[in-house]
Parts: structure tokens; C-alpha cells; sequence
């Protein structure tokens, strides 16, 4: 209704559209009590087909954002724990092993995270700027990092990446989960 006095299509009074906001409002409300409960079941229990390619078209995104370096990513795996963690929670009755869930989505979100550190590292190794900041910080020569010692370098640090999300992801579906972050070194 603000819309069609903003722009004149319709002469609307400001009281009216006062009302039509809170009416809108109450509205909401009401939707949200009724259907909440329905809608937090549906959105615990979507299908992988669903959620694997959103997280990997999110995880594009996260490299593409913030120019190559994991921290979207991190970010995005710990969001991804507390998913895989909340979803747990809910479906704690049907679950016969309460961490294989919390596993699983760890072990996918640091091999997404660490193959996406590996492939913008290599391309990294492409450019001057990188092989001369990493000469300085080695103390080699651009030449030998150019090759299979940077190429080395690359997979470690990747693989270092890798399992610092594993981490993440698993501690943050087990608070999710109400599990105690203690019992994670036990399973």
C-alpha cells in the first residue's frame, strides 16, 4: 500500500497503510504459531540431494567473496555443523549412531575446504606477487617454488585448512547437538 502512495498510483491515507502494517504483522504471527513447528521438521529433514549442491554453490561463493582465502569457507563448514548439529537434535529418536551425522558433514565440508584452498593456492603459484611473498617467507628462490616444492607447500598448507574445518564443524554440531565438546576426543 506505501508503495501506490509513494508513487502515486493510488491515493492511499497514512492511516490506512498504519493498519495494513500491523494487520501484516499479526498476520505473520499467526502463520508462524501455527505452521512453525511443521516448517523447523521440514527444514531438519531436507534431502542431501537438496543441501550438497547448496553448499557447494554457497561455497563458491564464500572463495569468490572473500578472494581465495578459507574464511568463508570456515565460516560457512561451522554453519554447516550447526545444521548437521540442530538436525541431530531433532531426529534424535530415529538416529541409532548420534555422531555418524556430525562425521559425515565434517569430513565433507573439509574435503570441499581443503580442495578449493588447494586449487586457489596452485593458482596463486601463478601469479609473481605470490611466488616473491612466499620466496621471502621460505627463503627459496621463485624458481623452486614455482614447481613441485610450492606445489608441496600448497597440499599442506590445504590439507592444514582441511582439517582445521573438520574441527570446527565437529565441535559446532556437537554444541548443536547438546553433546559436550569433551566427549568428541572419545568417538
Amino acid at each position: 500500500m506505501a508503495a501506490l502512495a509513494i508513487y502515486d498510483v493510488a491515493p492511499v491515507p497514512e492511516r490506512l497503510i498504519a493498519w495494513a502494517l500491523f494487520a501484516g504483522v499479526i498476520a505473520g504471527i499467526a502463520l508462524d504459531c501455527a505452521c512453525l513447528r511443521h516448517w523447523i521438521a521440514r527444514f531438519y529433514g531436507a534431502g542431501w540431494a537438496a543441501l550438497i549442491p547448496l553448499y557447494l554453490a554457497c561455497s563458491v561463493v564464500a572463495v569468490a567473496s572473500c578472494m581465495g582465502l578459507p574464511l568463508g569457507n570456515l565460516a560457512l563448514g561451522t554453519l554447516a555443523g550447526i545444521y548437521a548439529g540442530r538436525r541431530e537434535r531433532h531426529r534424535s529418536a530415529a538416529a541409532p549412531d548420534p555422531g555418524r551425522l556430525t562425521r559425515h558433514v565434517a569430513l565433507f565440508t573439509a574435503t570441499v575446504t581443503g580442495l578449493e584452498s588447494f586449487a586457489i593456492g596452485l593458482l596463486a603459484l601463478r601469479e609473481h606477487k605470490s611466488l616473491q611473498l612466499m620466496a621471502g617467507i621460505t627463503g627459496t628462490s621463485e624458481a623452486t617454488l614455482g614447481g613441485v616444492v610450492g606445489s608441496g607447500i600448497i597440499a599442506i598448507l590445504s590439507f592444514i585448512v582441511a582439517a582445521f574445518q573438520f574441527v570446527c564443524t565437529r565441535t559446532a554440531a556437537r554444541l548443536a547437538a547438546g553433546r559436550s565438546v569433551k566427549s568428541q576426543a572419545r568417538s
